[in-house]
């Protein structure tokens, strides 16, 4: 069995801790059992994981570790004639050049080019048409985007590798001696050529990129203060204004009186969720609240008051998330969704029929420093939906179904949760 890119797997903590103690429960039975010591099981992943887990061995403590070394330019060319692409050694060696020996980024070109059936290499202008294909790479939406995006997130949160990242640029044909950790980890993300602590950048891609990237950091603080762009040559106040700039990105993506998710977060969340669902074969649930008779709450008790009824309204979602991949947000008015990958219907049941007890329960005896008596109650209708989304469905249809579920709780008398799950005729009500 063979189970790829499982680092992907961390960024879902508890399945984690689920799944890896598997790996070790059948190592030990394979030593015992004969038929487990016929199975085999090959694990991938990318060593950029140490950066974010900070640590700095394997997190797999058996099995035999391997490390997949970067391609040689006679890898190239027999990786290129397996593909049926009858290049040269002066375009293996530009790819070599650019891309820095990096196996998946050269596999990753190399499928392209046979894909693209216009872009051929092979005639005297190929120097041009791959300097031109390399510098259109740099845009957001290229085959490379994943990986680079993936690098610069990481980068742009560790002091030490933005600080060296710096140093490469500033001239990336010289060796440049780094703390050990520092020198490892870009190692580690693949950037870098190694020997001891001595690194040098091994793309001129890379290159091309991180400076692109840099030049619009650099642009953004000085739209923010040019002023203070002087003062950020030294590296504490660099990275102060970085933190702004994610306090200014924070602002963009919440709602200003909940501190949830905004409706165009959400609205993005939703599509990065549903291809997720799609591409794993999980269940995606989407609950769709609405605080009930808020209209006659507000024009009773004012809008100050009705604001801190939003408020608590927020935490119980807050509270009901299950990790970061979870999406609580606030979609207008009194209006809130929550997404979650759900593996059965009575996952999604439980969970919408604990947000409704919970906001039922909330305690308002004092809202905005006001002692309210007798204590007023609220209570919540909710429209869940569960699909296992599939190729070619419209997630719209899935939002479409949330809100008429939703419609039904209300017209059934309120707080209540009306369910619709994909492929069955019935709706639940709880």
């Amino acid at each position: 069995m063979v189970i790829e890119n499982l680092d992907c797997l961390f960024a879902y903590s508890n399945t984690a801790r689920e799944v890896l103690p598997l790996f070790r429960t059948w190592y030990e039975d394979a030593r015992r059992t004969p038929i487990w010591s016929k199975f085999n099981l090959i694990v991938t992943y990318a060593l950029e994981i140490y950066i974010t887990l900070d640590v700095q061995q394997s997190p797999f403590n058996v099995g035999l570790p391997i490390t997949l070394e970067g391609f040689t330019i006679p890898n190239i060319l027999e990786l290129a004639k397996h593909y049926q692409l009858p290049w040269n050694l002066e375009i293996a060696e530009y790819l070599y050049h650019m891309l820095g020996r990096h196996p998946h980024l050269i596999r990753l070109t190399i499928e392209h080019f046979a894909s693209q059936k216009n872009l051929d290499i092979t005639n005297q202008n190929w120097q041009n048409i791959l300097a031109l294909y390399f510098k259109n790479s740099l845009h957001n939406d290229s085959i490379y985007r994943g990986y680079f995006s993936r690098w610069w997130n990481i980068i742009s949160r560790h002091a030490n590798l933005f600080d060296a990242l710096g140093q490469l640029l500033n001239d990336p044909a010289v060796s440049i001696e780094l703390p050990a950790m520092t020198a490892y980890n870009l190692e580690y993300l693949g950037l870098v050529s190694r020997e001891g602590s001595t690194v040098m950048l091994r793309g001129e891609l890379y290159r091309q990129y991180f400076q692109a990237q840099v030049a619009q950091l650099e642009q953004l603080l000085t739209n923010l203060n040019e002023s203070s762009l002087q003062a950020a040559i030294n590296h504490e106040r660099l990275q102060q204004l970085e933190q702004e700039n994610f306090e200014l990105r924070s602002l963009a993506e919440r709602d200003g009186l909940t501190n949830l998710y905004n409706r165009r977060s959400f609205d993005a969340i939703f599509a990065a969720r549903w291809q997720a669902a799609q591409a794993e074969g999980q269940g995606l649930m989407l609950l769709l609240c609405d605080v009930d008779f808020f209209k006659r709450f507000n024009d009773t008790y004012g809008h100050d008051v009705g604001d801190e009824v939003l408020k608590k309204v927020a935490q119980v979602l807050l509270c009901v998330k299950n990790d970061f991949s979870d999406c609580a947000a606030r979609y207008g008015g009194e209006e809130f969704v929550l997404l979650r990958l759900v593996k059965d219907p009575p996952e999604a049941i439980a969970l919408a029929e604990k947000i409704r007890l919970d906001v039922a329960a909330l305690d308002l005896s004092t809202l905005n420093n006001q002692k309210l008596s007798p204590p007023p109650k609220i209570t919540i209708s909710i429209g869940v939906v569960l699909y296992f989304p599939k190729l070619g469905q419209d997630r719209q249809a899935m939002f479409k179904k949330a809100d008429e579920m939703l419609y039904k709780a209300k017209s059934n008398g309120r707080n209540q949760s009306c369910c619709h799950f994909q492929d069955s005729p019935k709706e639940v009500w709880i």
